[in-house]
């Protein structure tokens, strides 16, 4: 398996990036997701909002919490990790994807969740990582050709060119 990760100083400067703007964010890796101390605060309403939209009851919505959508969610951990793949953080509004771009322009920076254009999430991963190239890779490597496959995929970012 090929795991390519965020260099350990530039995970650092992000992390603290985010926490100077105060914003919730969580890190990714094989061993799992790392949550800020805000996060559950900053995506309850964000999720129970978004899952209201998609006609879930509504009972449902009141008792969700933010490890029913991010499984394996863990607060208290160390933010400073050493495999870390990608970074989503709370938007409070567009802004801060922009602002994110500017800062870390040596970054992929995306938004993801919501519905329509509206982004929920920003997001920092490495540049030329994307689905179209992990896709790429196993077909190489099992000497296959994209013809004979299906992806899946729930957003536009999703859709990469294979």
């Amino acid at each position: 398996m090929r795991h390519q990760v965020l260099p350990l100083e530039l995970e650092i400067q992000i992390v603290d990036w985010l926490n100077e703007r105060g914003l919730a964010f969580s890190l990714e890796s094989h061993r799992g997701l790392f949550a800020s101390r805000n996060f559950k605060e900053a995506t309850l309403p964000i999720f129970r909002a978004y899952t209201l939209g998609k006609k879930e009851r509504k009972k449902r919505i009141e008792q969700l919490e933010a490890e029913d959508v991010f499984h394996g969610l863990r607060y208290g951990a160390p933010l400073y990790q050493e495999d870390i793949s990608k970074i989503s953080f709370v938007l409070r509004s567009n802004q801060d994807y922009r602002a994110a771009k500017t800062a870390f322009p040596e970054l992929k920076v995306g938004t993801w969740g919501g519905k329509g254009e509206e982004a929920l999430f920003g997001d920092f991963g490495l540049l030329g990582v994307d689905k179209g190239r992990a896709i790429r890779f196993v077909l190489d490597y099992l000497k296959e050709d994209k013809s004979t496959t299906i992806a899946i995929g729930d957003a536009k970012v999703d859709i990469p060119h294979v």
